[in-house]
C-alpha cells in the first residue's frame, strides 16, 4: 500500500484516504526471514523501502486534502525507494524460483 499511496500523492497531488492504513507490520513479522534470504543489496533496498514508508506516513502526519508542488517533490524520492525495495523482492523471487 505504501507504493500506491505515494504514487497517488505524486500523481493526484492529494493525500491518500485516511481510512486506508499504510502499515509495516508484515516487515516486523518477516524481516528475519527476508534477511536470511535476500542478497546484501536486496536487503538494503528492502530496509530502505520500509523506512521510506515510515517517512511517507510522517510526512503526511494528520494532514488531508491537496498537496503542494514542493511536498509532492519531496515524495518522489520516497516513492523511488519504495519501488526499489519492491523490485529487489521481485528480483530475488525470480532468481530463486525462476518466475
Amino acid at each position: 500500500m505504501g507504493e500506491a499511496a505515494a504514487n497517488f500523492c505524486v500523481e493526484k497531488r492529494q493525500w491518500w484516504d485516511v481510512d486506508i492504513p499504510i502499515a509495516t507490520e508484515g516487515w516486523q513479522k518477516w524481516k528475519s526471514v527476508l534477511a536470511a534470504e535476500l542478497t546484501y543489496d536486496g536487503w538494503l533496498d528492502v530496509q530502505k523501502a520500509v523506512l521510506a514508508v515510515d517517512n511517507l506516513r510522517m510526512t503526511r502526519g494528520t494532514v488531508t486534502g491537496d498537496i503542494s508542488e514542493p511536498v509532492a517533490a519531496q515524495i518522489v524520492p520516497i516513492l523511488e525507494d519504495i519501488k526499489a525495495g519492491r523490485f529487489a523482492l521481485v528480483l530475488e523471487t525470480r532468481l530463486r524460483f525462476g518466475r
